[in-house]
């Protein structure tokens, strides 16, 4: 069983309400859940608990993370810098807050999570930060040929969903794929602004469930095509 940290594998199962990791971190070993070339069967897991649709692909049963455990991991990690912040010797404040930290923090959480799916599955493409695609058009993480605007949370006002439209075009100038991805778009507007102009398939939410086994499909997807062109 994975070692998940105590974030996350202490908090309570949506789906069961038992102390456990989510589901989509579990699943039986045993033969009888097993296919020829070692795949796990859909719906496997122990105790009878159903592995999560989204997750039957391409012979891969389960992923590491969901939208939960991203959002857990997260929290934690943020509470876990504040606090290391705190007990540097020159801080004055009872608890540091400044614009970025949150953004920062977020775009690393989702870095490590992806190269962990990625790695399951025997990929493991270089990755750049803060890429400049051209003039003012900038990528928070360049994955391989995958450009991705990572935030923590959504659109400001709709005219940005137009500039990520251009930072795409940028992108596709330098033969990369343009992904975005939000911890949550709360405003419907701004979630259809977005994804008008990137297109669905490329904007993903992580307040809808398996918008993070989507990505992760995606981003595969993606790295494979060019790899083939």
């Amino acid at each position: 069983m994975l070692t998940l940290g105590r974030s996350v594998a202490t908090q309570k199962n949506r789906w069961t309400g038992n102390s456990l990791a989510p589901p989509l971190f579990r699943g039986s070993l045993s033969p009888r859940n097993r296919r020829p070339g070692g795949a796990l069967e859909p719906g496997g897991g122990r105790g009878g608990t159903q592995i999560h649709p989204e997750c039957r692909w391409k012979g891969y049963r389960m992923f590491i993370f969901d939208e939960d455990a991203i959002r857990a991991l997260f929290d934690s990690s943020l509470k876990d810098a504040k606090a290391r912040l705190a007990s540097l010797k020159i801080c004055c404040s009872d608890e540091p807050k400044f614009n970025g930290l949150d953004g920062w923090l977020f775009e690393q959480t989702i870095q490590h999570c992806l190269r962990r799916e990625l790695k399951e599955r025997g990929l493991q493409p270089e990755m750049k930060e803060q890429v400049n695609l051209g003039g003012r058009a900038r990528a928070d993480l360049v994955v391989g040929a995958v450009a991705l605007e990572i935030k923590k949370s959504g659109l400001f006002q709709r005219e940005a969903a137009g500039r990520y439209r251009k930072y795409r075009s940028a992108a596709g100038k330098k033969d990369y794929s343009y992904f975005y991805l939000t911890l949550h778009e709360t405003y419907r507007p701004y979630r259809e602004a977005v994804e008008k102009a990137l297109g669905e398939q490329n904007a993903f939410f992580l307040d809808r469930p398996g918008e993070w086994q989507r990505f992760v499909k995606r981003i595969v997807e993606e790295l494979k095509r060019h790899q083939m062109s």
